[in-house]
């Protein structure tokens, strides 16, 4: 196996793993920002959340995100989001800790791609900074 079969696996393999946390994430969003309508609007909600979320993990994968950090990211962002809304005493709970989900996987998929290539740069400085 050649090394552009082996980093197109591992594209592909990075891509179906950030749809897979991204589909999840749809589905939570999805439901907690459901219309009052029942089951249909459950269901209405969680088609809505499924249309507009995986892509965006498509778009973080090819990006360099990893599916762990985003998922982090995305439990960080909604246990804040969930304590800020609760100690608030905010009525939109459910819609604070959706919006609190997607920006704490967003910020977990891509802070560390962006971050990586300058710690390795402070590294390198120090490395050759004089003693």
């Amino acid at each position: 196996m050649g090394a552009l079969e082996r980093e197109s696996a591992s594209l592909l393999k990075r891509l179906a793993q950030m749809v897979l946390v991204w589909t999840i994430f749809g589905i939570l969003v999805g439901a907690g920002l459901a219309p009052d309508g029942g089951s249909l609007g459950l269901a209405a909600g969680i088609i809505a959340g499924l249309i507009v979320l995986p892509p965006l993990g498509i778009l973080l994968g090819l990006c360099g995100g990893f599916w762990n950090y985003s998922l982090a990211g995305g439990l960080c962002g909604h246990l804040i989001g969930f304590s800020l809304a609760y100690v608030g005493d905010s009525s939109d709970l459910l819609h604070r800790t959706s919006l609190a989900l997607v920006i704490g996987g967003i910020m977990g998929a891509t802070l560390p791609t962006v971050l990586r290539p300058m710690l390795k740069t402070a590294q390198l400085l120090t490395l050759l900074s004089p003693r």
